[in-house]
């Protein structure tokens, strides 16, 4: 399916779906529902999703392979850039929107011209802020205040959720990387984009990072790991204290599970999908 007279419309909204039905996220119960232009791709395995019925107008794409969010997210910026939309806004499957979001979304262009990028406050279930925040390294942590107003995209964390950003420097940074396919897109994102977007504005809305309700365990944590360590095996830093940090990242995660599941498997994956890993090779794996 395809948008089809979309006239003056010129934000096009977009989502990857996992392993859940469409109707069923919370993304589209609180804001894709009545949008005019809306770009889905859905990644999830051939016999978890059944068809599902949607507007005509908006695109719905398959790729049942798993490409990760960074390629869905590049074939969204090419279908906006051909289709005349000049702002992209991702949204996570996961995220709850406040009422009237859109709405607002798509004036802020208009309150303020000169902004190239939008970020909402983006809260988890306790109430802390997971985004915007202030940059340390890349062990950000939840916080009670979130930044505000105007600030620099290359010393803050921002996730991917709620990110509302001009079509043209999406495709003039490069776009997401398709090494780094899941686990850490958005900081790599945001690094590309803040080199010729040196400046984002942090709005006052709000939104609420909900995760969907899975448990990993057995097998599928391992893969799931082995995933985390692939992804960020393709980060690409500028600098050896940030491909240091990075390492970091890993290396605390593969000591914490270690513990938790008193083994050694996730040092040896940690050695193979790492430090042996080539990104040459097919990055995703599959769960």
């Amino acid at each position: 399916m395809g948008c089809q007279d979309q006239g003056t419309e010129k934000v096009l909204y977009v989502t990857v779906l996992y392993r859940q039905r469409l109707h069923e996220t919370n993304a589209y119960k609180t804001l894709l529902h009545d949008r005019a232009a809306v770009y889905i791709q859905d990644n999830s395995p051939e016999t978890d999703t059944p068809h599902i019925e949607i507007p005509e107008n908006w695109v719905y794409r398959r790729e049942p392979s798993n490409p990760g969010l960074s390629s869905a997210y590049n074939s969204a910026a090419r279908y906006a850039a051909e289709n005349g939309f000049e702002w992209i806004v991702i949204t996570d499957q996961d995220t709850l929107y406040a009422e009237g979001a859109a709405k607002r979304y798509e004036n802020f262009p208009k309150q303020y011209p000169d902004v190239r990028v939008f970020l909402p406050r983006v809260r988890i279930p306790d109430g802390r802020y997971i985004s915007p925040l202030p940059k340390n390294s890349y062990f950000t942590r939840p916080a009670t205040t979130p930044l505000s107003g105007r600030i620099t995209l290359l010393d803050s964390a921002v996730i991917n959720s709620g990110l509302m950003v001009r079509t043209d420097d999406f495709i003039e940074c490069g776009g997401y990387s398709d090494k780094v396919f899941l686990d850490f897109s958005d900081f790599q994102f945001i690094e590309r984009l803040g080199r010729i977007v040196p400046y984002a504005f942090a709005t006052d809305e709000e939104s609420t990072q909900s995760f969907s309700a899975v448990t990993d365990s057995g097998e599928t944590q391992k893969k799931r790991y082995r995933l985390f360590c692939r992804s960020l095996k393709g980060f690409e830093s500028e600098n050896l204290k940030g491909k240091l940090s990075i390492f970091a990242v890993i290396l605390k995660r593969s000591v914490s599970l270690s513990v938790s599941s008193k083994s050694f498997w996730p040092i040896k994956i940690l050695i193979k999908d790492y430090l042996l890993f080539r990104c040459a090779d097919d990055p995703r794996g599959r769960l």
